[in-house]
């Protein structure tokens, strides 16, 4: 019976480390910046990347999504809105998949890597 207990109690810690969400570090407080400047802070190592939509269906028409976030000072995104789209939710989950899988370097100019709000638009054809 004390095993048991013992080891309910382990894989119920487990569970918790594993399933702890990860935290945005900020060297300092972030800044609010418009798209046009996003690249005096960060930048995409590449210019494509691939996302996986498995489990998604694209609506039937063009759209876009407008997607508010934070880049963090590793370059790594979180705090992830939905600030506009069209049709409205219809490409909602693949612009969210699309923006969490970006990571970012710091731009020259951002030596200190101050972590910015940013809202990036994401455009998709049918």
């Amino acid at each position: 019976m004390k095993f048991w207990a013992s080891l309910l109690i382990i894989l119920g810690l487990s569970a918790c480390v594993f399933t702890a969400t990860k935290s945005p570090f900020l060297a300092k407080e972030p800044i609010e910046v418009e798209l046009k400047e996003l690249e005096n802070y960060w930048v995409l190592p590449s210019n494509s990347y691939s996302v996986d939509d498995s489990g998604l269906v694209p609506p039937n028409s063009n759209g876009y999504v407008k997607v508010r976030c934070l880049i963090d000072s590793n370059g790594e995104v979180f705090d992830t809105q939905i600030i506009e789209s069209q049709p409205e939710g219809g490409w909602d989950e693949f612009a969210l998949r699309a923006v969490k899988s970006q990571k970012y370097l710091a731009a020259e100019k951002n030596s200190v890597k101050v972590p910015v709000y940013v809202v990036e638009e994401f455009t998709f054809e049918f």
